[in-house]
């Protein structure tokens, strides 16, 4: 075998690899109608790009420290405290990451033994597994049910505890289901985890696309000592590919964490540090634009999608994904399953979404909003069409 065999276990992202077959057909001349996208598809705010040109003409294009410049880190420390009552954080609290998804990978590895266990709740963002893989320690998979609006159960979890148990992944809102948790479920968790002394990394990536007058609960306001906290950018703010994340925790954590990314990559991108600076100190009218228009999509898209037979489709309280069960409709049309009906869609039609088996949950299919509402409809008539 020419490569390790932690790397020959890995599987391919399948969001990603929608998004290149995607890329390639529409490259041919294809018009691919795309709900596979997990990236808003709106330009990054113009006092965003402002900010960036500012910064290549000061010059500010040499490496920073390996974990981020200390106006970035300032911002996030207030950040945190106003929108979520995160009190206490230092700059020694605070890593800068290239992109949430490697403050994640920061985190597992810094937590995780190889053999540890680490729970992860179904429907899951597909890199967890890998992530918790590539630490050659092992996922543990609690499901989450559309009747209960996929928010984890409590005795769910319980039952899945072992002496080997030593993280929990939390994602809300969540990816893919939109799943927005309940303070009630937060400060259980948050107790349950103190008790058994088992670590929590909470992904809140999705924190400003909230819908419903719901509300976003960091489970750290809770357990301070015991949370890694990991955000970014990339979608509040419509900055996927500037690659920012953060992250806050302990101090001692935090440390280890800065060892490890500064053998890994030195530092983040600095002039894109800059233009974080720049977002995260904005009004955030940006955001609520972008926000509202997805909340209309999102209306539009969960009532056509209960009206397809054999569809059945729960509105989501958060990020940019509608999560529809679609095993009536997979079993009339006699195909095995949400993978060959994702590439039936594509093929016949020209629309590309991503299976559920992909998170994890066999039997749903993942669509994102996160495109124009007049391709939403285009895509759902195509769909409904040949349902039908």
């Amino acid at each position: 075998m020419p490569f390790s065999e932690i790397v020959g276990s890995l599987s391919e992202s399948p969001t990603l690899k929608v998004t290149q077959r995607v890329n390639e057909l529409k490259a041919m001349g294809v018009k691919v109608l795309s709900f596979g996208a997990g990236e808003p598809d709106f330009d990054t705010p113009d006092y965003i790009k402002q900010a960036a040109i500012e910064a290549l003409n000061n010059g500010k294009t040499r490496y920073t420290t390996a974990s981020g410049i200390p106006e970035l880190k300032d911002a996030v420390i207030r950040k945190l405290e106003h929108d979520n009552g995160l009190k206490g954080y230092t700059r020694k609290n605070i890593l800068i990451s290239s992109g949430a998804k490697h403050a994640l990978w920061n985190a597992v590895f810094t937590i995780l033994n190889p053999d540890d266990e680490a729970i992860v709740f179904a429907p899951y963002w597909v890199s967890y597994t890998e992530q918790i893989k590539t630490a050659e320690a092992r996922s543990v998979i609690v499901p989450c049910h559309a009747e209960n609006h996929f928010e984890p159960r409590m005795e769910d979890i319980e039952a899945s505890v072992t002496a080997k148990t030593r993280l929990i992944l939390l994602n809300t809102p969540n990816n893919p289901t939109g799943a927005v948790y309940t303070k009630k479920f937060i400060k259980e968790l948050a107790r349950f985890c103190r008790e058994r002394s088992i670590w929590v990394i909470s992904d809140e990536i999705y924190e400003k696309l909230i819908y419903d007058s719901k509300k976003h609960y960091s489970i750290a306001k809770y357990l301070p000592e015991k949370t890694i906290v990991i955000n970014g950018v990339s979608k509040a703010y419509a900055m996927t590919g500037w690659r920012i994340g953060y992250v806050a925790g302990p101090e001692w954590i935090i440390k280890k964490m800065a060892m490890l990314q500064g053998q890994i990559t030195s530092c983040p991108n600095s002039i894109a540090q800059y233009a974080s600076l720049a977002a995260i100190q904005g009004d955030g009218s940006d955001i609520e634009y972008m926000r509202a228009a997805f909340e209309e999509r999102r209306d539009y898209m969960v009532e056509r999608l209960n009206t397809i037979p054999g569809i059945h489709c729960k509105k989501p309280s958060g990020a940019f994904y509608v999560f529809p069960e679609i095993r009536e409709a997979v079993e009339k049309m006699g195909m095995r399953g949400a993978d060959e009906l994702v590439e039936y869609l594509l093929e016949k039609s020209s629309v590309a979404a991503v299976s559920g088996t992909a998170f994890g949950a066999e039997g749903f299919l993942r669509l994102s909003y996160a495109t124009s509402l007049e391709e939403i409809k285009e895509g759902l008539d195509k769909i409904e069409s040949l349902l039908k």
